[in-house]
């Protein structure tokens, strides 16, 4: 009888493992990337790793030389001793703004001025922003396109 009562707990306890073990596994599964764009100090757009549509669109005569866009990126998984990169890209053979930050959900600010006499000077109308957290030695360098913003 008291083998019994000793298996019993050992199975309880195992049981009550297992479940944790598997609660873990799901809850990191469950981790989501997102960012949230601004103009100036303003929400303009939210998005996360889940979203289908990275277009976002914004009108050249409601902006100001002196508006900044503004991304904050947060992850559930964050890097600490990284530090964040915003890049712009389009099709252009010239450096185009970034921004740096080492605060988690920090601000990178790019200047809308830049962009526009970019668009102006070669006719593009569309830049596609990306995201990277780097070490501090600039490896493990993970790129994904945050979005992608046109000017009408």
């Amino acid at each position: 009888m008291a083998g019994t009562t000793v298996f019993a707990v050992i199975m309880k306890q195992l049981i009550i493992l297992f479940t944790f073990l598997i609660t873990s596994i799901n809850a990191d599964c469950d981790t989501i990337d997102y960012w949230a764009v601004y103009i100036n100090d303003t929400l303009v757009a939210e998005f996360n790793a889940n979203s289908e549509d990275l277009s976002m669109t914004l009108k050249k005569a409601e902006l100001k030389n002196t508006d900044t866009i503004t991304v904050r990126y947060g992850t559930c998984v964050h890097c600490v001793d990284c530090h964040s990169r915003l890049t712009v890209f389009a099709e252009i053979k010239q450096k185009l703004p970034e921004a740096e930050t080492k605060e988690y959900f920090g601000k990178l600010s790019i200047s809308i001025n830049d962009l526009l006499e970019l668009d102006e000077r070669y006719d593009l109308n569309t830049f596609s922003f990306y995201y990277a957290d780097m070490t501090i030695r600039n490896i493990d360098r993970k790129e994904r396109l945050l979005f992608v913003l046109r000017f009408i």
